[in-house]
This record gives C-alpha cells, sequence and structure tokens, in this order.
C-alpha cells in the first residue's frame, strides 16, 4: 500500500543513492555536507557537493543546511543548472537553538517554535528545521496529517497554512522519522 507521506533518509546521498528512484519527490533535504564517503566520492569538496546536489529534482524544492561558502555556492550552481528552487539555513531561513532544548525555524512565511528533538545533538536541532522547511513545501494539506500519519502527526500544525500559531508538540514527528544525517557541521 502507498504511503500517505514518506520521509525517506538516504545512506550514501545524492546522485549515486538508492533512493533516487523517487522521481518526484515533494521537496528534498542536504544536509551539512563534508568529505565523507571518500572512498565513493572522492575527498574534492566541490565534486562531493556535486554528487550530493544528485538528490534534487528540476522544479522540486531543496532545504539546504548552512554550508561553507564554497560549499553553498557549488549547490547553487547545480540548483540553476537543473532549475531546482534552493534554500539554504543562514542565507534564505534560520534555524536557532532554544534556551529550552528545541528550536525555532523562522522563514519568510512565519516562525515555529519546536520542542528538544527525540534525538541526542545539537545538530538534531538543524535537522528538525530542514523537516520543518520541507514539510511547509509540500502540497498535503495539514488538516490531512493527523487522519493520514496517525498520532505521531496529530499535533502539528504549521503557521503558514493555518490562522493559528505553529505547534509542534514533543509526541509529535520529532525523533520519530525526522533524523535525516550523520554528518557534523562544517566549520566556517
Amino acid at each position: 500500500q502507498p504511503a500517505d507521506l514518506l520521509c525517506l533518509e538516504t545512506g550514501l546521498g545524492g546522485a549515486l543513492d538508492s533512493t533516487n528512484v523517487l522521481d518526484a519527490p515533494l521537496a528534498t533535504i542536504i544536509t551539512p555536507i563534508a568529505r565523507d564517503h571518500e572512498h565513493f566520492l572522492g575527498t574534492d569538496i566541490i565534486g562531493i557537493t556535486e554528487q550530493k546536489a544528485g538528490i534534487m529534482r528540476p522544479e522540486t524544492p531543496c532545504f539546504s543546511a548552512g554550508q561553507t561558502a564554497e560549499v553553498a555556492s557549488a549547490l547553487q550552481s547545480c540548483a540553476d543548472k537543473i532549475g531546482a528552487p534552493l534554500m539554504i539555513a543562514g542565507r534564505d531561513f534560520e534555524i536557532r537553538a532554544s534556551a529550552d532544548g528545541g528550536g525555532t525555524l523562522i522563514s519568510p512565511e512565519n516562525r515555529i517554535d519546536f520542542p528538544p528533538p527525540g534525538l541526542a545533538g545539537a545538530h538534531q536541532i538543524d535537522n528538525a528545521g530542514l523537516a520543518l522547511m520541507a514539510l511547509q513545501a509540500t502540497p498535503i494539506p495539514p488538516t490531512a496529517l493527523p487522519m493520514r500519519a496517525g498520532r505521531g502527526a496529530s499535533s502539528i500544525l504549521i503557521t503558514a497554512r493555518l490562522p493559528t500559531p505553529g505547534r509542534i508538540t514533543r509526541s509529535g514527528l520529532m525523533g520519530r522519522i525526522m533524523h535525516m544525517g550523520h554528518t557534523p557541521l562544517p566549520t566556517p
């Protein structure tokens, strides 16, 4: 039976990843790019970036974690070549850690405060923010999520789509299906 909504984590990521069997994802996400999987991707950071950009699709929004200037430029070039809208954290939207361990996503459309993710690590705040940006880009009405995605999504409200303030509870998606990366944050 087809899934109503699928958040699919890549392994290797990018052009060589088996998840590229998906022709038309609703959005794509790129976590921090660093020198990983070098035995497959090589050691040149631009070459690695071009491989990772292989997850992008024409006319499909791509949301990227904050990247070094060199990597961000290479990602933008790849996005421009195929006509993929690219939004990069720190440039097009912000993800901030909160004192309570949660975070805040600040985008041109809205501001969403979210609780501490279920998985440990400061990078999980960025992963959660990226997931929220991608969720906002989907054409699925938030009112359909509680009926379709079950208890995990039952408490999600997205400000950009509903007149009430955005909210995600601890029993929501964070930490259940939002883990999206293992690469450490790059140093600027």
